[in-house]
């Protein structure tokens, strides 16, 4: 007599209810939120406080906490929420201007007492951004329709965040462990995005290959597709020749030290006069793709 044993499969029903919950919340935070006047005001304030609070701690400086003051993977994020949790693309440009209006210059007035009115040299920056919310945040209300403009906004957001991955995956693998949280949250992005606002079916599998290959593109021109750029060192009077260990490219122009490159990474040059006196530079580009060449003492 064969006895046949009940198959478990609770474990199953558990992560498919963990995966609806999850679902669950995205949706709500995309489209479950009434995104009224006084909420949007109230949300530009605390991102604006926070932001500029984050910001004057020195020891998250050049971390992922800090990029918020940087970068835009934190804005995108707060802009499609407002927009897609609007009825109507003229509300959503409305709401998504006004809450850059008020939290972009609040992050300087925060600031200002500490740092200075110098901040406020960035704000042109944040100033385009603000203005081209108007058309941005209409198009990102379409998102939730998932028709053929929405499509189109959710591949600009795409090609924004999957830039960012690129850029602080180079970062990150120069400075690690600094701004992964940054890298790691901008991946999980595009995912979320490309789940919530594409079509089901084929066509959310063809939006995922496409982010993946924008993905790897990004990361492909930040290590092959910059331009050269250099650094300069004053050498003394004399015949020098210069021999470089590590990536990049040296030579001497006169009584000048000049080292280019496009990659990530450092090296040493050494350099010998007619006499055989040597001097030694550290050389290198950082995470900023900032060449240096410090001379060693």
């Amino acid at each position: 007599m064969t006895v046949a044993k009940a198959k478990d499969t609770s474990g199953a029903h558990a992560s498919a209810g963990e995966k609806r919950q999850l679902s669950g919340w995205i949706d709500h935070l995309f489209t479950g939120i009434p995104m009224t006047w006084p909420r949007v005001v109230t949300f530009a304030v605390v991102a604006g406080v926070v932001t500029a609070a984050l910001n004057l701690i020195p020891a998250l400086a050049d971390t992922s906490a800090t990029d918020i003051a940087v970068s835009y993977e934190w804005w995108l994020l707060f802009g499609v929420i407002i927009a897609t949790n609007c009825e109507k693309p003229t509300e959503a440009a409305l709401k998504v201007f006004v809450f850059f209006l008020v939290s972009q210059p609040l992050v300087y007035l925060v600031e200002m007492p500490f740092l200075g009115a110098s901040v406020w040299g960035y704000y042109r920056y944040w100033l385009a951004a603000t203005i081209a919310c108007l058309p941005a945040g209409a198009l990102a209300n379409t998102m939730k329709h998932r028709g053929v403009p929405g499509t189109i906004a959710l591949m600009l957001a795409v090609v924004m965040l999957a830039s960012l991955v690129g850029f602080y995956g180079m970062k990150v693998s120069y400075q690690f462990p600094r701004h992964l949280v940054t890298l790691v949250f901008s991946v999980v992005l595009i995912v979320a995005l490309v789940a919530e606002f594409s079509r089901a079916g084929k066509a959310r599998v063809v939006t995922g290959v496409i982010s993946a290959i924008l993905v790897v593109a990004s990361v492909a021109y930040q290590i092959w597709g910059i331009a050269p750029s250099s650094s300069s060192a004053i050498l003394p009077e004399g015949e020098w020749t210069a021999t470089l260990d590590g990536p990049g490219s040296v030579e001497v122009d006169g009584d000048e030290l000049v080292y280019s490159s496009s990659q990530l990474g450092s090296g040493t040059v050494t350099c010998t006069d007619a006499n055989g006196t040597t001097i030694v530079f550290d050389v290198g580009m950082n995470g900023d793709r900032i060449p240096y060449a410090n001379q060693r003492e």
